[in-house]
C-alpha cells in the first residue's frame, strides 16, 4: 500500500503548474522526503472558482467521525478502488464527488513480503516528471478544538507490470494530464473507470536505505539512491 511519499514542489510551481485561482492563499511550503500517515501533505482540489490547494492530514476521517483522531483504531490513508463507493468510511466522500490530486515526486514501497529492517524502493515516474495521484478528501469537526479538518486518502488498485517486479500487489492510482479534468468533474458512476492500473512502464524504481524506514526521518538522504532496479 501507498504509506509514504515525498512532496519537494515549491508554491510557485504549484501555482503555475495546475492554474491555481488568483484568490488563493499562499502556502509556506518546504521540501518533505518522508511524509507518512497522520502527518500534512499538498492537495489539489477543484471548486466553482478552480484549482485550490490545501494543507490535508494523510488519513482520511469520515465526516460523521465524532471522536478524536486518535481514537481511529483503522488506517485509512489508503482506498481500494475496487471498494471506495461501498467502504461507509469512503463512502460519503466519493458519492459528493470529493476527489483530488496528490502532487508528488515519488512514493516508497517496500518488497512483499515485508521484512524488518528492509529497505524500500524510491519510485518516481520514468520521465522524470512529477506523479499525480488520485485522492479522495473528507473535512470533518475535530472535537477536542471544535475546528473543521481536511483529511485525505491516496486511492490504489491493482499493480501494472512495473509493480508486479519488485514485487508488490498494489499500485497508487496514476493520472497523467488529459484525466485531471475527467477526475474532477465525472460523475461517481463514471469516475471509476479512471481508476486503472498505470501503464506499463509509468515507474522508475531505485533502492534507497532502511534510514527512510523511520517516520520521522527526514531530507534528501530519505531519497538518495543505493542501487536502481530498471
Amino acid at each position: 500500500m501507498c504509506g509514504r511519499f515525498s512532496q519537494q514542489a515549491t508554491w510557485q510551481e504549484l501555482r503555475d503548474y495546475y492554474a491555481l485561482i488568483p484568490s488563493q492563499p499562499a502556502l509556506n511550503l518546504e521540501p518533505r522526503y518522508n511524509i507518512g500517515p497522520r502527518q500534512k501533505a499538498v492537495i489539489i482540489r477543484s471548486g466553482d472558482e478552480g484549482r485550490s490547494a490545501s494543507l490535508a492530514t494523510f488519513d482520511l476521517v469520515p465526516s460523521w467521525w465524532k471522536k478524536p483522531h486518535a481514537e481511529k483504531k483503522y488506517s485509512s490513508f489508503n482506498a481500494k478502488s475496487e471498494t471506495v463507493s461501498e467502504l461507509k468510511t469512503f463512502q460519503s466522500a466519493w458519492l459528493n464527488s470529493q476527489r483530488a490530486i496528490l502532487p508528488i515526486d515519488g512514493f516508497f514501497e517496500w518488497p512483499q513480503p515485508k521484512q524488518k529492517g528492509s529497505a524500500p524502493f524510491f519510485i518516481t515516474q520514468a520521465d522524470g516528471g512529477r506523479l499525480q495521484l488520485a485522492a479522495l478528501w473528507s473535512c470533518w469537526i475535530n472535537p477536542e478544538t471544535d475546528l473543521p479538518e481536511e483529511t485525505f486518502s491516496i486511492l490504489t488498485t491493482t499493480p501494472n507490470a512495473d509493480m508486479k517486479t519488485v514485487p508488490h500487489h498494489r499500485s497508487p492510482v496514476v493520472l497523467s494530464e488529459n484525466l485531471i479534468d475527467p477526475w474532477f468533474r465525472a460523475s461517481p458512476a463514471d469516475a471509476l473507470s479512471l481508476l486503472r492500473p498505470p501503464s506499463d512502464g509509468t515507474f522508475q524504481f531505485v533502492r534507497v536505505s532502511s534510514y527512510v524506514n523511520t517516520v520521522g526521518h527526514e531530507g534528501p538522504q530519505c531519497i538518495e539512491a543505493q542501487t536502481s532496479l530498471f
